[in-house]
């Protein structure tokens, strides 16, 4: 809802507006508790809108992630909800980095920085692209992130993790 309010209020002197929706999978995700550490399974999912010109964007994004604690000795609940709210700067060209045929390349890489819903700072490093059609932004986002915030969340501290997030591109047709 955010996101959409965001977007509804961009006024004409931004030439872009990007939308993603996206799913993260993450590789090292693991949780201290009691000063024990424990790997553990993540869902996450989100989604953001970039506007900007046709190089910088700036980031609007919220994420939602589902915590497993089913193997976390003694914590009391199968499961923690974390929302994180983030704010950042972006690359993301308007002209193909690279072209095959028909279909575009287009890197990204940016930071965004927020606030989980209990007030602790989170943080994210991100680079991949966006595999599009040469004239549409459109398309398919798969991006490397590392998410370094380590923080406690509900009695429970996040170790820093990285992982990959795919998800979809929706952006304005190109001239």
């Amino acid at each position: 809802m955010l996101l959409a309010l965001i977007a509804a209020n961009v006024n004409a002197q931004f030439k872009t507006r990007i939308y993603n929706i996206y799913s993260d999978i993450p590789f090292n995700h693991q949780i201290t508790y009691n000063n024990i550490t424990y790997q553990t399974n993540e869902f996450c999912a989100g989604g953001n809108v970039c506007v900007g010109n046709k190089i910088l964007n700036t980031i609007a994004e919220y994420n939602f992630h589902k915590v497993n604690l089913s193997n976390v000795a003694g914590a009391g609940k199968d499961k923690i909800y974390v929302h994180e709210f983030l704010v950042g700067l972006r690359f993301y060209a308007a002209k193909p980095t690279f072209m095959i045929s028909r279909t575009a390349l287009r890197f990204t890489v940016g930071c965004k920085g927020g606030w989980d819903i209990d007030l602790n700072p989170r943080s994210m490093f991100f680079a991949g692209f966006g595999i599009t059609g040469v004239r549409n932004p459109s398309g398919i986002l798969v991006e490397g992130f590392y998410h370094q915030s380590k923080n406690g969340s509900q009695g429970f501290i996040i170790e820093p993790y990285y992982g990959i997030r795919l998800g979809f591109v929706l952006g304005p047709t190109g001239e």
